[in-house]
């Protein structure tokens, strides 16, 4: 009966992709360090594309950019994490970018 189970679960996910929540926030990492947190998480299926921009322009690999690998939820969705370090008084905008099949 398991297997059963499985089996109608997974044809389910795969006709009905989940959208992924979005959550942005801020951590101080130093006294002149602001580390900006794009936590991405209920998605499905995996394949996910996470972007940092500022002002509206997508920021360049750097050290001060970390992007984790895509993790698998309890639930049977996937969640992954990205990161940027930046000055607080830098005086740009920053927005976290997700792209992915359910959005379109």
């Amino acid at each position: 009966m398991g297997t059963a189970l499985s089996q109608t679960l997974s044809i389910h996910k795969a006709e009905c992709p989940l959208p992924p929540i979005a959550v942005v926030f801020a951590r101080t990492a130093g006294p002149a360090q602001l580390l900006l947190v794009c936590r991405v998480t209920s998605f499905y299926p995996r394949p996910i594309a996470v972007t940092w921009l500022r002002d509206g322009r997508e920021v360049p690999p750097s050290p001060a950019l970390s992007t984790g690998t895509v993790l698998p939820n309890a639930d049977l969705t996937y969640q992954l994490r990205s990161t940027l370090l930046v000055s607080p008084r830098d005086g740009h905008s920053y927005a976290c970018r997700v792209q992915h099949c359910s959005l379109g």
